[in-house]
Formats: structure tokens, C-alpha cells, sequence
């Protein structure tokens, strides 16, 4: 759940991410090399039917994915999948179902289920990729590198957050304004003219 509100991923393709697709660029800082990495979504684990790399500050979730799988005893290769099953023989992912049922599980022990029913409001795995967007959008991430990013079009963006309020960004919509330098001139005080 972490790494889709990190990502911006369906469960769909975070699930179908293999351990080969997740590597660290050559463009990557060695500061860069610390804490992010890219992801392949591939064509045929992709919604959109095109490939595409995620970019994104997950390195060391996906570490703690990899120690624990460590623990149970297996050791991810190339063309495993990152959440392996290990109920499964032929070391195939979990399920969208696996991830929704433990996600609502931890709602219902932590008690905040109680809490989204009252306000009638409902949490699904989807429910971090918007997160993942509203984030992105609220921090300055331009538009089209989002779209990119999460593979989607800016239209669909622009459709589903359009109702982020400017005044969240109002140093970007106000940069370049404080130039104007004050004429110590009031023009409460000048004489009007006929």
C-alpha cells in the first residue's frame, strides 16, 4: 500500500512488477542511488497497453520487501516477481483480492472503519494512487511528468484534480511579483483630475 501511495501504481501493476524491472538508472546521484529507484511497468502488466518507467523515492520499502522475503527463505531472482506468493509453487504474485482483503482487515482492527462508515467514505488500494497524484500536484510536479509517471494523460489528471485549489500554490502563481519595487507614491492622496 505504502509503495502505491509512494508510486502512484495500480495494484495491478505493482503486483506484476518483477524484481529485474526495479533498478537504479546511470542518471541517478549517488545521493539518488540512496533512496530512489525507477520501476518498468511493462506492456502487458500495463493498463494502458504502454510501457513505462515509474521514478520514485521507494528504496528503502523495497529493501524491507526484500530482507523479509529473506527471512521466509527466498531469494528474489531476475524474473520474480517483487511480492512473490509463497503459498504459490510456481512463485507467482499475490492477488488485487489478497491486497484489498489485508488493506480492509487493518482498516477494521485499527478502527477506522467504524470511522469511514460514519462519514460514509470508503479506503481501497486504488484510493493511494490518488493520493500519490493529489501529492505530486500539491508539491509542484509538473503536469506532464506526472502523467508520465503514472501512465495516464494529462486530460484525465486535469479531469480528476482539477479542483485542487490554487491557493496552495500561490508562490509559484505569485513569482515574479514582489519585482515591482513600492514608489512610496499613495494614490489615496493624489489630486483628482477633471
Amino acid at each position: 500500500i505504502l509503495l502505491i501511495a509512494n508510486t502512484g501504481h495500480r495494484s495491478k501493476e505493482l503486483l506484476g512488477t518483477k524484481f529485474g524491472e526495479i533498478y537504479q538508472p546511470p542518471t541517478f546521484t549517488e545521493d539518488e542511488k540512496q533512496t530512489h529507484v525507477a520501476m518498468t511497468v511493462r506492456r502487458d502488466n500495463a493498463k494502458t497497453g504502454r510501457e513505462r518507467r515509474v521514478i520514485a523515492r521507494v528504496k528503502k520499502r523495497i529493501d524491507r520487501i526484500i530482507a523479509s522475503y529473506k527471512k521466509l527463505g527466498i531469494t528474489h531472482q531476475p524474473d520474480d516477481f517483487l511480492f512473490i506468493n509463497p503459498l504459490s509453487k510456481d512463485r507467482n504474485h499475490y492477488g488485487r483480492m489478497i491486497m484489498y482483503q489485508r488493506l480492509k482487515k487493518t482498516l477494521v482492527d485499527s478502527g477506522l472503519q467504524k470511522e469511514l462508515d460514519l462519514e460514509r467514505k470508503s479506503i481501497t488500494p486504488y484510493s493511494f494512487r490518488h493520493f500519490y497524484c493529489y501529492m505530486r500536484l500539491i508539491n509542484s510536479v509538473p503536469i506532464h511528468l506526472l502523467s508520465k509517471n503514472m501512465g495516464t494523460s494529462v486530460q484525465k489528471i486535469e479531469a480528476g484534480y482539477g479542483h485542487i485549489n490554487t491557493e496552495l500554490h500561490a508562490d509559484v502563481i505569485t513569482k515574479g511579483q514582489s519585482i515591482i519595487q513600492s514608489t512610496d507614491l499613495s494614490l489615496e492622496t493624489l489630486d483628482t483630475l477633471d
